[in-house]
């Protein structure tokens, strides 16, 4: 299995979770439903998600709560 490095920083988590993972197994959730495993790229800034797919904040408020 490739390694996967993502940058977190702490207002990435958008206010709704104490737990970075919480949002980190979300974003992949949410990037897996819109593109194949391989087209997600090895090393990313989790706010990178959003230039590609804009509703990422208001769905993943929505899939944590908040």
């Amino acid at each position: 299995m490739a390694e996967i490095s993502v940058r977190v920083a702490g207002d990435d988590v958008y206010e709704v979770t104490p737990s970075a993972q919480d949002v980190l197994e979300e974003s992949f959730r949410f990037m897996l439903a819109r593109e194949p495993k391989e087209a997600i790229h090895g090393r990313f800034d989790l706010r990178t998600i959003a230039r590609y797919f804009p509703e990422y904040p208001s769905e993943m408020r929505r899939r944590i709560g908040s």
